[in-house]
């Protein structure tokens, strides 16, 4: 329905996600993108004052918390951190591949509205 606000928002964010992807006036898929190295998720980090204020208290924080243990026990913790943080890649990962699949159906079903002229 071209009355409801979040499937308007939905299409023009869709138009301008078209409009980002127009390489000197040809399309430029977004798989080309990925495979021609323009795309890099790995190095998407939050770009606001709190995400690095955060990092550098965290760092701050493991600094600390690890001068007052042994080495043993050093080498536990890092253990125990390295294990936390390959759980958190591998949510990430299965949250990307739903969102993606997600992305997937709504370009289905865009088209398909597009195609009865819905839209």
């Amino acid at each position: 329905n071209k009355k409801n606000p979040v499937f308007m928002r939905v299409l023009a964010f869709r138009k301008r996600l078209m409009l980002c992807c127009l390489k000197g006036g040809l399309m430029m898929s977004f798989f080309e993108e990925f495979f021609n190295g323009q795309i890099k998720p790995e190095a998407w980090t939050p770009d606001s004052e709190e995400y690095r204020r955060r990092l550098k208290e965290s760092s701050s924080l493991n600094e600390t918390l690890t001068q007052g243990l042994t080495e043993r026990q050093v080498e536990l913790f890092n253990l125990y951190m390295d294990n936390h943080v390959e759980m958190d890649i591998m949510m990430q990962v299965d949250i990307f591949q739903k969102a993606f699949l997600l992305g997937i159906q709504l370009q289905k079903e865009l088209q398909i509205l597009e195609d009865k002229h819905e839209i």
